[in-house]
């Protein structure tokens, strides 16, 4: 699994093993590295695998057009956007308690380059459905 890890191009790749293994060194067991739920620790899941889960709060990051939806430089069909639009409902109703959307106008590239956006037409649509009526 390491070597498939350093041969990918992402850098992010390359330093999960280890930080995985100092991970497990500090305490934490193979089983809640995998996703396990232990007190007192975050579980890092992606929108898609935390379907059926719980959390009692749930922080969504990187709320940013083109990003969430991802549609990099091209647009995306209607359909690829309901797929989407879903996976992001899935995520955010997984909070017993509370959720943090975490928005902003930037994100940045596989290539590390900033790129300017607006916060997610998801967040604007939830917020329009949280806001009293005037």
């Amino acid at each position: 699994m390491g070597n498939l890890a350093q041969a990918g191009s992402d850098e992010r790749d390359h330093t999960a093993i280890r930080e995985c293994q100092m991970a497990c060194a500090e305490g934490l067991t193979l089983a809640e590295v995998a996703g396990g739920r232990a007190l007192g620790r975050i579980t890092l899941t992606t929108y898609h695998s935390a379907k059926d889960r719980e959390f009692d709060i749930v922080v969504l990051p990187g709320l940013v057009n083109k990003h969430v939806p991802y549609y990099g430089q091209y647009a995306i069909s209607e359909a690829q956007l309901r797929t989407q639009r879903r996976n992001f409902y899935v995520a955010l109703t997984r909070a017993r308690h509370e959720v943090v959307l975490i928005t902003g106008n930037f994100f940045t590239d596989a290539w590390s380059k900033p790129r300017y956006s607006s916060p997610s037409v998801f967040v604007t649509d939830v917020l329009s459905l949280a806001a009293p009526p005037s």
